[in-house]
């Protein structure tokens, strides 16, 4: 097992500074070290301490959204074909950032390139997450197909036609 570790800078009092290259670091480590290495991610308890502060966050300006990524690609890799780390980030409830994040940046009328690959490395992740995990379709599916999914800005009920996610019934799980 790996562990990530944070840099602290002397002038920069953050707790989280220096995470983008140590995310950074541990995304090509999984993609380097193969299955290996994404089944001891799920052992990692400081990695998905670092990842779960991560994706919550604001993901207001570039140097955060960079962050954000880097987090989303570490949760793409280490959940490609791994149950047991698919099942902990369904547990760490890491899905629910995910799932917010994405209609934040998606409701931000994303036309800048930090947005849109920040898009795709959370659609990929939660596509990893779903994968050939029935417990993780059974959690996630629900929040993600259903009327219940409310826009991020927009007050239930009111005149915005995004205010509310709607689905047609056909769509909606059973």
């Amino acid at each position: 097992m790996f562990s990530i570790y944070l840099r602290r800078g002397r002038d920069h009092g953050h707790p989280l500074f220096g995470m983008y290259d140590d995310l950074s670091a541990y995304t090509q480590r999984l993609v380097k070290g193969g299955i290996e290495y994404r089944r001891d991610a799920s052992k990692d308890e400081r990695l998905w301490t670092l990842v779960s502060s991560t994706l919550s966050s604001d993901p207001g300006n570039v140097s955060s959204l960079d962050e954000i990524t880097q987090a989303l690609r570490v949760v793409r890799n280490a959940c490609a074909g791994v149950a047991e780390t698919q099942d902990l980030v369904v547990q760490k409830q890491i899905h629910e950032s995910i799932i917010n994040l994405l209609r934040r940046l998606s409701h931000e009328a994303p036309t800048e390139l930090h947005h849109l690959v920040a898009l795709q490395a959370g659609a990929q992740a939660l596509s990893n997450i779903l994968t050939a995990n029935s417990h993780a379709q059974d959690v996630i599916f629900p929040v993600l197909l259903t009327n219940k999914a409310a826009s991020v800005d927009a007050e239930p009920g009111s005149d915005n036609p995004q205010s509310e996610a709607h689905v047609p019934e056909s769509n909606l799980l059973a």
